[in-house]
Order: C-alpha cells, then sequence, then structure tokens
C-alpha cells in the first residue's frame, strides 16, 4: 500500500463499501491522536468574502498544538510506533514545523530527540525546537539533510520520524480534511464544498487530503510559491522533479527541494492543480488574515488564501475551504506583511 495508495484503495473499494472503511479508519486514527491536538475552528469573514466574491472559510490549522498541523501526522506516527516497541530516540529532519511537533511529542512522551534543521531555518524555529527539549543539528549548505538524519539515526539506534513521505504521518495529516468535511457540512448543510486548497510543501497535507476524499467528488487544490514549484513540475512530468529554477521565497516552510515518493503518487491520482503564488501576493494573504480574522499565519501557512486573492475569477460565486496550515512567523516577517497590507 506504499506506492499508490490512493488507487489500490479504488480498486479494493467502492461507494458505501469505502466510506464505510474510511470512517472507521480515520475514527481508530482520531481516537489515537485526539487527545493531544486541539480539533481547530473553520472561520469566516462577511467582509473578507464581498471583497473576494466568493465563500471563503479557512481551516485555522495555525491554532493547532505547536502552531501548525505538523503535530497530528507526528504524533499517528509515533504513537503507532510506540504501540509496537518503545523507540529510545527519535531522529527527523525538518524546516521547522515538523521538527517542533516532534520536539512536543518527544517531551511529551520522556523520549529524546534530534532534528536536523538546514542552515537557513528561521531563528524562531530553532527555538521552537529548542525549547521543547529537543537536540537540532545544523546542516552546512548544500548537505542533504535527509541523509545526515538516517547517519544520526543509524548512530544512535534511533527511529525515524519523516516530515512527509510515510503512510502513517499522512494518515495523521489527513485528519485535518475529515475535520474540513464535518465542520463543512454543520456550516453549510446539503452543500458540498467546490475545492479545498492546501499550502504544499513536502506534500502530506495534500496526500492526506486525498485519503480523506477518495470517495468524494471535492477538487483538491495545492499552492506553491513561485520560487519553488517542483510538485507542479513533477505533476506536469509525471514524475518527481526538482524546480530548476528554484530560489529563495518568503515561505520558508514550503521549500521542500522535491515531493515525496508516497506523497506524489496519492497526490498525482487526486490533485485537481497547483496554482503558484509570489511571495507579494503571500504577504497580502497574511496582512487580510491578521485583517479580517485576528489570524496570525506564516507565509506558508497563509499561501491558499493567497491563491485566492491572486485568482478572483476562478473562485469568485463558489464555495471553497483554505487550509491555513500554520502560525510560526518571526514579529519582523510579520510586521513586515502587515506594512504592506497598510
Amino acid at each position: 500500500m506504499q506506492t499508490n495508495y490512493r488507487s489500490e484503495a479504488q480498486k479494493k473499494f467502492s461507494g458505501k463499501h469505502f466510506k464505510d472503511y474510511a470512517e472507521k479508519k480515520f475514527e481508530t486514527i482520531f481516537r489515537r491522536i485526539s487527545p493531544f491536538i486541539q480539533s481547530t475552528p473553520i472561520l469566516k469573514s462577511e467582509k473578507l468574502n464581498e471583497f473576494l466574491k466568493c465563500n471563503l472559510l479557512i481551516k485555522a490549522e495555525c491554532l493547532q498544538r505547536t502552531g501548525s498541523f505538523k503535530i497530528r501526522g507526528a504524533l499517528n506516527k509515533i504513537l503507532l510506533s510506540a504501540h509496537e516497541a518503545s523507540p529510545k530516540h527519535l531522529v527527523t529532519w525538518s524546516s521547522g514545523n515538523h521538527g517542533t511537533a516532534l520536539a512536543e511529542v518527544a517531551r511529551m512522551l520522556k523520549i529524546p530527540a534530534t532534528v536536523v534543521v538546514p542552515p537557513w531555518i528561521p531563528s524562531e524555529k530553532i527555538h521552537n525546537i529548542l525549547s521543547r527539549g529537543a537536540d537540532v543539528l545544523s546542516a552546512a549548505d548544500g548537505q542533504d539533510i535527509a541523509k545526515l538524519g538516517h547517519e544520526i539515526a543509524r548512530d544512535l539506534g534511533a527511529l525515524v520520524i519523516p516530515a512527509y513521505d510515510d503512510i502513517a504521518v499522512i494518515e495523521g495529516q489527513a485528519t485535518v480534511t475529515r475535520e474540513m468535511l464535518s465542520q463543512f457540512s454543520a456550516l453549510q448543510p446539503g452543500m458540498t464544498p467546490d475545492a479545498f486548497l492546501y499550502p504544499c510543501g513536502g506534500g502530506s497535507l495534500i496526500a492526506g487530503a486525498a485519503l480523506a476524499t477518495v470517495d468524494l467528488d471535492i477538487p483538491i487544490i495545492g499552492v506553491e510559491p513561485e520560487a519553488a514549484a517542483d510538485i507542479k513540475i513533477s505533476l506536469s512530468k509525471n514524475r518527481i522533479c526538482k524546480d530548476p529554477k528554484a530560489r529563495a521565497t518568503i515561505c520558508d516552510a514550503l521549500r521542500n527541494p522535491r515531493p515525496g515518493k508516497v506523497t506524489f503518487e496519492l497526490m498525482k491520482n487526486a490533485v485537481s492543480d497547483i496554482l503558484l503564488v509570489d511571495d507579494k501576493r503571500v504577504q497580502t494573504a497574511m496582512g487580510m488574515l491578521f485583517e479580517h480574522l485576528k489570524l496570525v499565519a506564516e507565509p506558508g501557512g497563509a499561501i491558499a488564501v493567497a491563491a485566492v486573492v491572486a485568482n478572483p475569477h476562478k473562485f469568485e460565486g463558489k464555495n471553497i475551504v483554505a487550509v491555513v496550515s500554520g502560525g510560526n512567523v518571526s514579529p519582523d516577517t510579520f510586521v513586515s506583511a502587515l506594512r504592506m497590507k497598510a
């Protein structure tokens, strides 16, 4: 099931049979992780929606424990592994939010943890990891952080908790979408969303959406920075690729060089479109989220909303749910976004 999970599920199940299977599976995952996470709200602003000319609902994962959705996947993977054999050490590599999530889970379970980070990670995200008791190892420029992480795990006899390319992690992230489905039904009885929008980095959030909606006909749209369009390129070429024109972007959480193997298999059978957004639109969206909903979003967390701002005609008159995936932003970056909005 590690390869083409969605297609295999479609072959094995159909209609009500898969729906019953999915409901039982996600009920089990929710029971496992719910004692440790928040059920984050769906929010909307009538004023913002009048401006955007659509019914935009915001899934506020920036209000999640540790400030991002990442704790869902880390919890699911670690709790599953601990059920089989208690790990003596945890290791991962991360540009920030997954590392923070791992550190928080390790703190709760009293397991030592080490997080390998890229050299360009914001200092605030390093602090978030260290403050939870995990060790941080900064990679050198050009060093492969995944390779370094595996080497450290081997030396320590540690359990590796991947940031995105693992089915247990992806299934944990799928609970975001399962919550969205339930919340949308409560807010808009009898209606179906016209699209779900997700930020795309390594792809675990949108791959989770593929699992959570495999029995539904809801367009799944990913959003990437213009400066890191590896998923869009990979899907267009039907193979995993880097973005040959990749460059620095304000969206530090979305700077993965390429999608994962498992996430790519799920995305290519489920994702309707990948939209690209520039950094200025992202800053505008950050300002709008604060102005209208009083949400603090990091750049990568706000990019799905930025896609609606940048493509008003595409979404006009439609019911859209956009995930604001994280809120771990430095004061300087956030203030800069607010000043641009002003």
